[in-house]
C-alpha cells in the first residue's frame, strides 16, 4: 500500500511538471476568457476625417464579430478596442501611439497615412509594439519596420495600375499634381516611372504644400505645361494626375472646374481620395464631371460579412471608402494572432500575423502578406464621375486585378479587352 501511495504521488508531480508552463489557446469551463486591448488609430479629425469616421465605424463591427468568433470558437481571449485620433498628422500618430504604450497596448491598428507609419514604427519596434496598417501604401518607409505590416498593397502596385489604364485610354502625356510629401512624391514616382516604360511622356507638373488650402496659384503653375501640351497632342491626350488626400482634392477639383481650360485635359485620381468624398461635395461632383474625373480605387469588398457591414445603420450614416473594410479585416487578423499566440509577447505576434493573413480570406479578399509584410495582391477599380439623366454617379470604367495563382496583373475595360500587366 505504501508504495501505491508513493507511486500515486510521484505520478502527480510527473503530471504536474509535465504541464507547469504549458499555455492553450482554449478556454476551459473553469477559466475564464481573459481581455486584450488592441489599439486603433484613426484619423477622426484633419484633411481625411470622412475616412475616419467610416474606419472607426467599421471597426467597432469587426470588434463584435471577432469576439462572436472568439466565444464561438472557445478562445482564451476577447478583445476591445480603445480608439486615438492621430489628427491626419504624424506628430498626432506619434502621441496617439505614445498613449496607447503608457495604457499597455502593443497590438495596434492603424494608422491611416503613409507620413503617420513613418512616424510611428520606430517607437513601435522599440517599445515592443506591433501594427497592422489599414492604408499607408507608399512603397519604402526608409525606417525599420519588423513590427509594422499592411493589409493593403503598396503604391508598386497602384502606380502601374494607374499608367496602363491611362495609356489604354489614350493619354500621351501626363501632367503630375502631386501632395508635397512621402505618400504623394512616392506614388507619383511609381505611376511616373510606369508611364514612361509604356511610352507616354511625363512633364514637372507640380508639388503642392501639405497644408495647401487654395490651389489656384498651383494650378497656374502647370497651365503652361497644360497649354504646350494639348497643342502638341492634343484634346483628350492629355492627363492630369492629382495625388492627394480628400482634403486636397475636394478643393482643387473645386478650383479647376471653374475654369474651361482645364477641361482640355482627363483628370485622374487615387485611392487616398474616396470616390464618394467627391460625390458627397456637390460643387466638387459638377467639377469632376465636367473635367472626366477618374479615379483608382482599392476594390470593394465581398462577401455576406461585406454585405452585413454596409447594410450596418452606423456604417452608412458614414462616407463608404475601401480603408473601412481593409481596417475591418486588419482587426481579424489581429485578433485571430493575439488568440494564437494567447496574447503572448511581441515577438510572437509578430511571428503569427503572417501566419494568420495567408489563412484568413477577409471581406476584401485574399490577405496574404509578402515578404516585408505587405500584401502580396493588388486589386484595383477605377470609377468615373458623370452626369446620368440630371444625377450624377459613379461609372465604374476598368478594372485592374491580380490572380493569386498566377501573380499575373491584368487590366480590363468595358469593351471586355483585357492588358496584361505582368
Amino acid at each position: 500500500m505504501r508504495k501505491m501511495v508513493l507511486l500515486g504521488i510521484v505520478a502527480l508531480i510527473v503530471v504536474a511538471a509535465s504541464t507547469a508552463g504549458c499555455t492553450s489557446n482554449v478556454q476551459t469551463e473553469t477559466t475564464q476568457p481573459k481581455t486584450v486591448t488592441i489599439g486603433a488609430l484613426v484619423p477622426l479629425t484633419g484633411s481625411s476625417a470622412s475616412i475616419g469616421a467610416h474606419v472607426n465605424s467599421t471597426i467597432r463591427i469587426a470588434e463584435a464579430d471577432v469576439n462572436d468568433y472568439l466565444a464561438a470558437t472557445n478562445a482564451s481571449i476577447r478583445v476591445q478596442l480603445v480608439v486615438k485620433d492621430t489628427g491626419m498628422t504624424p506628430e498626432g500618430a506619434l502621441a496617439a501611439m505614445q498613449a496607447l504604450h503608457a495604457e499597455g497596448v502593443t497590438a495596434v491598428v492603424g494608422p491611416y497615412s503613409s507620413s503617420a507609419v513613418k512616424a510611428v514604427a520606430p517607437y513601435a519596434n522599440e517599445n515592443g509594439m506591433v501594427l497592422i496598417s489599414y492604408g499607408s501604401t507608399v512603397p519604402s518607409l526608409e525606417v525599420p519596420r519588423e513590427n509594422v505590416f499592411r493589409v493593403v498593397p503598396d503604391d508598386n502596385n497602384q502606380g502601374p495600375a494607374i499608367a496602363t489604364v491611362m495609356r489604354e485610354r489614350g493619354v500621351k502625356l501626363l501632367i503630375p499634381f502631386v501632395r508635397d510629401d512621402v505618400y504623394g512624391n512616392g506614388l507619383a514616382n511609381a505611376t511616373r516611372t510606369a508611364f514612361g516604360q509604356q511610352g507616354g511622356v511625363v512633364t514637372e507638373g507640380t508639388r503642392f504644400a501639405v497644408n495647401t488650402t487654395n490651389f489656384t496659384s498651383a494650378l497656374d503653375v502647370v497651365r503652361p505645361q497644360l497649354t504646350e501640351a494639348t497643342a502638341e497632342y492634343g484634346l483628350g491626350s492629355v492627363g492630369v494626375l492629382v495625388v492627394g488626400y480628400e482634403g486636397d482634392t475636394v478643393p482643387m477639383l473645386i478650383a479647376a472646374g471653374a475654369d474651361p481650360q482645364w477641361s482640355a485635359a482627363r483628370w485622374w485620381g487615387v485611392e487616398a481620395t474616396p470616390i464618394n468624398a467627391i460625390l458627397a461635395n456637390v460643387t466638387a461632383t459638377e467639377s469632376a464631371a465636367r473635367l472626366n474625373y477618374t479615379s483608382a480605387q482599392q476594390a470593394e469588398g465581398q462577401g455576406e460579412r461585406y454585405d452585413r457591414l454596409t447594410q450596418n445603420a452606423s456604417v452608412q450614416r458614414t462616407i463608404q471608402t475601401s480603408d473601412g473594410a481593409f481596417a475591418y479585416d486588419a482587426v481579424w487578423i489581429m485578433a485571430r494572432a493575439l488568440a494564437e499566440t494567447n496574447a503572448g509577447n511581441s515577438t510572437a505576434l509578430r511571428e503569427a500575423i503572417p501566419r494568420v493573413a495567408s489563412s484568413y480570406t477577409g471581406i476584401t479578399g485574399n490577405t496574404t502578406l509578402n515578404a516585408v509584410g505587405d500584401r502580396t495582391y493588388a486589386n484595383y477599380d477605377f470609377w468615373t464621375i458623370r452626369s446620368q439623366n440630371g444625377t450624377y454617379v459613379r461609372v465604374k470604367t476598368a478594372q485592374f486585378r491580380t490572380d493569386p495563382l498566377s501573380g499575373i496583373s491584368v487590366v480590363q475595360l468595358p469593351s471586355m479587352t483585357t492588358v496584361v500587366v505582368r
